[in-house]
């Protein structure tokens, strides 16, 4: 006889974890895509400048996946103010090359990947683990594309540990108001 798992119905706060990093997930995307509109363009090859707004365009897309599964009354409409003024507006003076746009781009795939990846761990269906860990799959092939000034890398090692997430601070809880920013 083949054992069977017994199915669990989420409890409420389970539920409410999983808005909360479909909140957080939309505004991170959301970031992410205004960083590659602002940086993209500064990029001085022209087929790296199409990567950038066709990463962008990425990004928006996911957004709206995130806030379409997202209970309607919770949906979070805007960039992460944290990761905005902590991780992108802090490092901007430095983005006056090619070499430093790509890094930050980089970090921020890399962030994305793994705050997904923890999603996944957390996530109360299948869809969502589906969505969450094919979307941060996707950024951890741009990552990679990104790496070494453009060039391209290949994981030498671990990637995405607990470094590469998102601060406490930037998580979006579900019972915060639909319209205010993390931070």
């Amino acid at each position: 006889m083949t054992p069977t798992v017994p199915v669990l119905e989420p409890s409420q706060a389970d539920l409410d974890y999983d808005t909360t990093v479909l909140r957080t997930a939309t505004s991170l995307e959301l970031v992410v895509a205004g960083a590659y509109a602002e940086f993209g363009t500064k990029l001085t090859d022209p087929d790296l400048v199409a990567t950038a707004a066709r990463f962008g365009a990425d990004h928006e897309a996911n957004a709206e996946i995130f806030r379409l599964v997202t209970p309607f009354s919770k949906r979070f409409e805007e960039p992460n103010t944290w990761v905005q003024e902590n991780l992108i507006d802090s490092s901007a003076s430095l983005m006056t090359n090619d070499r430093a746009i790509l890094g930050l781009m980089e970090d921020l795939e890399n962030m994305l990947a793994a705050t997904l990846l923890d999603g996944v761990a957390t996530a109360t269906s299948g869809e969502l683990r589906s969505s969450f860990g094919s979307i941060a799959a996707a950024s951890a092939r741009r990552s990679a594309l990104l790496g070494a000034g453009g060039a391209g890398t290949a994981p030498s090692g671990a990637l995405f540990a607990n470094t590469d997430l998102i601060s406490n601070d930037a998580y979006l809880p579900a019972d915060a108001p639909a319209t205010e920013g993390a931070g």
